[in-house]
């Protein structure tokens, strides 16, 4: 098969994905308000970090507000449940239905649930932006951020949403993936950074931290808010480039995997 066929399997998909989120009137709404609600709660808690402190690490209220806007928004765009989903149909033998498709399982998995991320983005973009603004009375993020945290998100959607798919293959030889799952999310909190900017780190378990997928998930699109300049960021998009590679090449993998375990079990 070709390219151009993968990329409009890809297309399609997507649109369906993104048609289904838009359908999602009351939910979208639901993650609208709990997102609000968790910037808020930690809103709270910076407000009460002295900016001496802050400035030690050349940062400040507004920029750490910004920080964990933007990592939050990435998890609420690319919800964790997708793993779920698929080891559900895997283990529901729904997973035998796609494989009379012509194009590889990953492919379709991976557009549809680009699409929902893409839907989410649309749909949850400019209220999140509202009420990160509201919060850092306009100075959170800026409008010299936006284009480098525009290019930043696809690339951390397409690494998180991969690894959905492989974590949620896991579930073929230990029945459940959710303990890799839970070890997948609670790394991506500690080595990305959800909360609290590598600078606060250790130095050591900063530096190390760069060496796994996580900062590309969480870190590099949330670092446009400590920083607009594009020289300071060119070292995290060319890692999110090569996650991305790497986890693409490994799901190609793991789609073959998953195709012979469903064969043999149809046997």
């Amino acid at each position: 098969m070709t390219l151009w066929h993968y990329l409009r399997v890809l297309s399609v998909s997507g649109k369906g994905g993104i048609r289904k989120i838009m359908a999602e009137g009351l939910t979208t709404f639901g993650s609208l308000f709990m997102y609000t609600v968790i910037v808020f709660a930690y809103a709270g808690v910076f407000r009460w970090l002295s900016p001496d402190l802050l400035a030690q690490y050349n940062l400040t209220y507004a920029k750490m507000v910004g920080y964990v806007c933007i990592t939050e928004f990435v998890l609420f765009c690319a919800t964790p449940i997708l793993f779920k989903e698929f080891q559900n149909d895997i283990l529901g033998d729904q997973i035998d239905l796609e494989l009379v498709r012509p194009c590889p399982i990953w492919v379709v998995r991976m557009g549809e649930w680009m699409g929902r991320y893409i839907g989410r983005l649309m749909v949850l973009a400019v209220p999140c932006y509202c009420v990160c603004q509201y919060l850092t009375a306009g100075q959170g993020l800026t409008l010299a951020m936006l284009p480098g945290i525009v290019l930043s998100l696809p690339l951390a959607g397409v690494i998180r949403l991969v690894s959905h798919f492989i974590v949620g293959m896991t579930c073929l030889w230990l029945g459940q993936s959710e303990p890799i799952a839970w070890v997948w999310q609670k790394s991506e909190f500690l080595f990305g950074a959800l909360l609290w900017p590598l600078a606060f780190y250790p130095p050591v378990l900063a530096k190390l931290a760069w060496f796994t997928p996580f900062p590309s998930l969480l870190t590099a699109p949330a670092s446009w808010a400590l920083d607009a300049s594009w020289q300071a960021h060119i070292g995290s998009l060319s890692l999110q480039l090569f996650w991305c590679v790497v986890f693409l090449a490994a799901t190609m993998v793991a789609d073959n995997v998953l195709c012979r375990h469903v064969r043999q079990g149809l046997k």
